[in-house]
């Protein structure tokens, strides 16, 4: 330290150590701000995904409690057309698969195998509700490889 420093005036000397001191407290605050700024965007991931979830099971209760599932596919597909839904389940109550989507998209089909395994996937399950009662639920898969 001292051969860096050594031939430096004390106004270098200074000047040196405050742009170090500026630059260090710079870079932890744009890791900061860069830690906040993803778990953010991962909040309104979920809440965006959950929301879908929502709308998903709203709309296909119809399609469950009169045992359609072509309408139910097609409910399925319409909010599909999210680029970060990679697939969703409508089940009825007793646990039977009623309709099913899958992503075309090659870039997240690799990952439906890999569902349960974070954070490459998230999965929320909504229960679908028909004014008083349950016909069954739905499961929403997302992928957060964006973020």
């Amino acid at each position: 330290m001292n051969r860096i420093f050594g031939n430096l005036s004390m106004r270098w000397k200074v000047i040196s150590i405050v742009v170090l001191i500026s630059a260090l407290v710079l870079m932890v605050s744009s890791i900061v701000m860069m830690l906040s700024d993803m778990g953010t965007m991962k909040r309104n991931l979920k809440d965006h995904v959950t929301a879908l979830a929502r709308v998903a099971s709203i709309n296909s209760a119809s399609a469950l409690a009169f045992r359609d599932p072509d309408t139910a596919t097609e409910v399925l597909n319409a909010i599909g057309s999210e680029p970060e839904i990679m697939a969703m389940q409508l089940r009825t109550v007793d646990g039977k698969l009623f309709a099913t989507y899958k992503t075309r998209d090659r870039q997240y089909r690799d990952l439906l195998h890999e569902v349960n395994k974070p954070p490459a996937a998230s999965r929320w399950p909504k229960p679908v509700h028909d004014d008083s009662k349950s016909p069954g639920s739905t499961t929403l898969n997302c992928s957060s490889v964006s973020l």
